[in-house]
């Protein structure tokens, strides 16, 4: 085990962690919309103080590695490798969507059977598309990570076959209107790095890290670029 700084910062939203051998000592998060630049440094210092952890403490850092919007991604891994570099410390990958799983899952305990259950994570893209996977009760992937445009059809072999599937994040809320089936739950949440620890102290242990000069985000699509328009 060992002290990680958790940076999630795949969506609107950016939050921050320090834990200590698996437990959180701290956790800040921002409630200013796609303000990553400006507010992950603030964040990590307010769980510096509120820890007592300083960043020579640290021995990793885990940063959320998409899908999940490309800004957002690229100011979360910028900040993580700058960090690395610099205490010349390991940097630790975490699937974004597998953590926000890990949330849900958290939040269902002992309340469903567990074989009767999916996990499905949801994070906004454009229009009525989401980034998403499927996963079971041990958060194993049953699909790969997906960009997927929402239809009434989506996911109907899963309810056919008895299972009730839970939706999250923020790109469920859309979702809603569209997928009606009874065994559909929606549970919207905000992706958190506390979420995070578990993977990356299990790929710290397996000494599973991610190269400093050439780690990028899990995009999955690439950005919305757009030309500017001509001023007359």
């Amino acid at each position: 085990m060992a002290i990680i700084l958790h940076i999630e910062s795949a969506t609107r939203f950016c939050s921050v962690a320090i834990s200590r051998d698996g437990l959180v000592l701290a956790s800040q998060s921002s409630d200013a919309t796609y303000q990553h630049a400006q507010m992950l440094t603030t964040l990590i210092d307010q769980c510096q103080k509120s820890s007592g952890i300083a960043l020579s403490d640290l021995e990793a850092v885990s940063v959320s590695d998409g899908p999940g919007s490309f800004t957002a991604l690229r100011v979360g891994m910028s900040t993580a490798k700058g960090i690395c570099f610099g205490l010349k410390i390991p940097l630790i990958g975490v699937p974004t969507l597998q953590s926000l799983a890990q949330q849900l899952k958290n939040t269902l305990e002992g309340q469903v059977i567990p074989q009767e259950v999916m996990l499905c994570p949801m994070i906004d893209a454009r229009r009525m598309e989401v980034y998403t996977n499927l996963f079971d009760w041990d958060l194993n992937p049953l699909i790969e990570d997906t960009a997927m445009i929402i239809e009434a059809s989506a996911f109907q072999e899963y309810f056919e076959e008895g299972k009730t599937l839970f939706f999250t994040g923020d790109g469920c809320e859309k979702c809603q209107a569209v997928i009606t089936h009874e065994r559909a739950i929606f549970k919207p949440m905000e992706n958190s790095a506390t979420a995070m620890v578990p993977f990356a102290d299990r790929a710290f242990e397996a000494g599973q890290f991610l190269d400093l000069v050439y780690a990028e985000p899990h995009y999955l699509k690439a950005p919305n670029i757009t030309k500017p328009k001509k001023l007359l």
